[in-house]
């Protein structure tokens, strides 16, 4: 696997290994590198961004990856990133 690779979900083994496809590859990897998606866009941050908590934003470091459902307002959007939540500017993200 790599950060922000695409697999296609073989079955649900227990609460801490996945198995899974990529490609022509099946295998384990652990649950929690798992982040199950529906409508939700993916981004890769392609600069670090140093977010201001009281103005509800996060940290972002080159190339890490976080998902959204929402619309960009005012050059912002808001964001996942692992446990973390909060606003980022659009123009440090790509999509992928």
């Amino acid at each position: 696997m790599k950060i922000g690779g695409r697999y296609n979900q073989n079955s649900f083994n227990n609460v801490k290994m996945e198995k899974g496809k990529i490609e022509d590859r099946i295998g384990f990897f652990p649950a929690n590198f798992v982040q199950r998606l529906q409508d939700e866009k993916v981004f890769k941050c392609i600069r670090t961004f140093i977010g201001c908590k009281e103005q509800g934003q996060i940290t972002l470091k080159e190339n890490q990856i976080c998902i959204t459902s929402e619309k960009e307002h005012d050059g912002f959007i808001k964001v996942c990133s692992g446990k973390k939540k909060g606003f980022v500017p659009i123009d440090v993200l790509e999509d992928i």
